[in-house]
C-alpha cells in the first residue's frame, strides 16, 4: 500500500506542477474504497483555499488541491461498506493524524517534509467526496484598498479599476454550493481590466488572492470555483455579500450590503401627476397630456398575460436623474411606485424587472398606471378611464318591474368600492328603487348575480363577486325586503356581456343582474 500511495502521490504532484488536470482516479494519499467508483477524473487545482472545522476551532488551509467524487456500486455497498471508517483506518495506518472522526466525516493531517497534507472525507447516501490540500506558502499580491476598491479588498497589480457604481438599493444573485441566493440592499460594483501591455494573471491565482483577503477579513466563503468566489462578511451586525468573478483580462467585484427596502418616493409637486410623486434625485423631463386617447396595458392572471385597451384622458410624465446625481436601480424605482400605488388602494396587475401596471379608484374614476424605468429614465403613464353614461343611470321601480316580469332579468350598474365588496354611498338611489319595486311586487323573488370584468386573478374576482352580491342582498334586507325572497351568487368574470378588451366593454361587464325566480323556488 505504501508503494502504491507513494507512486500515486508522485503522479499527482507532477500533474499539479504541470498545471494540468490529473488523470488518475484517486487523490493521493487517499485511495477509493472497495465498492465505490470514481465518477470522473480527479479535479486538480494549482491553488485553492479550504476551511476546516476542527474541535479547537476552524482553520483555513491553502495550497495545491485535489478533489474526487465517488459513488457506491450499489446501495448495499453504501449501507454495509463503512467507507469513511475504512478510509480513516487506512490513513491512520499510513502515519496520518486523525483530527476529526465522525460517522460521515474524517479530517486528517499528514506531515511530509516541511509541508502538511490535509485530507477531508465526507459521505452522503451513496456518494463520497475526498479533498486533499498540499499546504504550501502563498504570497498575497492584492494591493491595499484604494479609492475605487471596496475595502477590505484591494486589487490585482496591473489591473485598472473603472468608475465604481453605487445604487442605494438593488439586488444580485450570488452562487452558492447548493444553489444560489438573491440578496437585496445597497449595491457596489466595480470592473477591472488588464493594463495595456501587461501580462495577465492566472485566473485561479486571481481568485486565490481575493479569497485569501476575504478569509483574512473574517469573511465566510460560501462558494468557490475557478472563476468565482462568493463570500459573506459580518460588518457591525450587517451582512455584506461579495462576489468576485474573473477571467484573465477582466475582474468584477459585486457587493450587496444587505438591508430592507426604504421608501424614498417624494410627495407629488410641480408637474408630477397629483397622486404620484417622483424618485429623489430625479427631475421632470417631459409632460404630455391628451383629453382622449387609447393606451394598451399588460395584465397578468397566473401564467396568462394579456394586453387590454384603455380609453380615456392620458397623462404621461418623464423623469431623468438630476445632473451629476446617482440614478436609482430599476428595483428601487419599481418598489417605490408599487408601495405608493398600494397606499392608494391600487390593484397591481403586472410586474417585471422594469415595469409596474396597476389601477386604482380616485373620486369614483378608474385610474390606470404604468411605470416603466431604465435607471436613467422613468416614464409614468396615467389613463383616467372614460365613464360610459349608459352604465350609471338609476332605473325606476316601474321599469325594473316591467323588465323582470317581461324578460325575467335586468342589469344594474351599482357603484362599489374599488376592488372591495362594499357599496358606495351613491348606490343608495338605485337600491331604493329595487326595494320599492319589491314592496309593490309582493310575490316576486330575486336571484342577485354579481359580475366583474376580466382584469385581475379569476379566483379573486369570483370571491369579490360573491361578496358584492351578498352586500346587495344585505342592503335590500335592511330596506325592508324579506330575506326569504332574495338569493345571492357571484359569477365573477365567467359570463361577460361585452368585450373585455375595451374600456366600455369592461364597464358593461361590471354589473349586478337581478333575475326573477319562480314563486316558491
Amino acid at each position: 500500500m505504501r508503494l502504491a500511495v507513494g507512486l500515486m502521490a508522485m503522479a499527482v504532484a507532477l500533474l499539479m506542477a504541470a498545471g494540468e488536470p490529473a488523470r488518475a482516479a484517486d487523490c493521493a494519499p487517499v485511495l477509493g474504497p472497495e465498492g465505490y467508483a470514481a465518477t470522473r477524473a480527479v479535479d486538480v487545482r494549482s491553488w485553492d483555499v479550504l476551511r476546516l472545522g476542527l474541535p479547537g476551532g476552524a482553520v483555513t488551509v491553502s495550497g495545491r488541491t485535489c478533489l474526487q467524487h465517488y459513488e457506491a456500486d450499489s446501495e448495499d455497498a453504501a449501507r454495509a461498506g463503512g467507507a469513511v471508517g475504512a478510509m480513516r483506518a487506512a490513513l491512520a495506518a499510513d502515519r496520518t493524524d486523525i483530527l476529526v472522526a465522525e460517522p460521515r466525516l474524517t479530517i486528517a493531517r499528514q506531515r511530509r517534509g516541511d509541508s502538511d497534507i490535509w485530507i477531508r472525507v465526507t459521505s452522503a447516501g451513496v456518494a463520497l467526496d475526498v479533498t486533499v490540500v498540499e499546504q504550501v506558502g502563498h504570497r498575497q499580491v492584492l494591493t491595499v484598498p484604494q479609492e475605487r476598491d471596496y475595502a477590505p479588498l484591494g486589487h490585482m497589480p496591473d489591473y485598472v479599476a473603472a468608475q465604481p457604481e453605487w445604487r442605494d438599493f438593488d439586488q444580485r444573485v450570488f452562487p452558492l454550493r447548493d444553489g444560489e441566493e438573491t440578496v437585496q440592499g445597497r449595491r457596489f460594483e466595480v470592473d477591472y481590466t488588464l493594463r495595456e501591455g501587461a501580462t495577465p494573471a492566472d485566473v485561479r491565482l486571481i481568485q486565490l488572492n481575493y479569497r485569501t483577503a476575504l478569509l483574512a477579513a473574517g469573511a465566510e466563503v460560501l462558494f468557490a470555483d475557478e472563476r468565482n468566489t462568493t463570500a459573506r462578511l459580518n460588518r457591525a451586525g450587517q451582512a455584506v455579500w461579495l462576489r468576485v468573478w474573473s477571467e484573465e483580462a477582466a475582474i468584477n467585484v459585486t457587493v450587496i450590503e444587505q438591508s430592507q427596502h426604504r421608501r424614498t418616493l417624494q410627495p407629488p409637486s410641480g408637474r408630477d401627476y397629483p397622486r404620484l410623486g417622483r424618485m429623489a434625485g430625479y427631475l421632470v423631463d417631459t409632460v404630455e397630456r391628451k383629453t382622449l386617447d387609447e393606451v394598451i396595458f399588460t395584465v397578468q392572471d397566473g401564467e396568462q398575460v394579456r394586453e387590454v385597451k384603455v380609453q380615456g384622458a392620458r397623462t404621461e410624465v418623464g423623469y431623468v436623474p438630476r445632473a451629476g446625481g446617482m440614478p436609482a436601480s430599476d428595483l428601487d424605482i419599481q418598489l417605490n411606485y408599487r408601495a405608493a400605488l398600494a397606499d392608494l388602494g391600487g390593484q397591481i396587475l403586472f410586474t417585471d424587472a422594469a415595469t409596474t401596471v396597476a389601477r386604482f379608484a380616485d373620486s369614483g374614476a378608474l385610474i390606470w398606471v404604468k411605470v416603466w424605468s431604465e435607471e436613467t429614465a422613468i416614464a409614468v403613464s396615467i389613463v383616467q378611464e372614460r365613464t360610459f353614461k349608459g352604465t350609471v343611470k338609476v332605473i325606476p321601480a316601474e321599469t325594473l318591474r316591467a323588465a323582470l316580469e317581461g324578460r325575467g332579468r335586468t342589469a344594474l350598474f351599482l357603484p362599489f368600492m374599488f376592488d372591495r365588496p362594499g357599496l358606495r354611498a351613491d348606490s343608495a338611489p338605485a337600491l331604493a328603487e329595487v326595494a320599492r319595486m319589491m314592496a309593490e311586487a309582493r310575490g316576486m323573488r330575486l336571484l342577485i348575480e354579481n359580475h366583474t370584468d376580466i382584469i385581475g386573478p379569476r379566483a379573486r374576482n369570483l370571491a369579490l363577486a360573491a361578496a358584492r352580491a351578498e352586500r346587495v342582498r344585505d342592503a335590500l334586507v335592511s330596506a325592508g325586503v324579506d330575506p326569504a325572497r332574495l338569493r345571492a351568487v357571484g359569477i365573477g368574470p365567467d359570463r361577460p356581456a361585452a368585450d373585455n378588451a375595451t374600456s366600455e366593454g369592461r364597464a358593461r361587464n361590471r354589473r349586478t343582474v337581478l333575475i326573477r325566480e319562480p314563486a316558491g323556488g
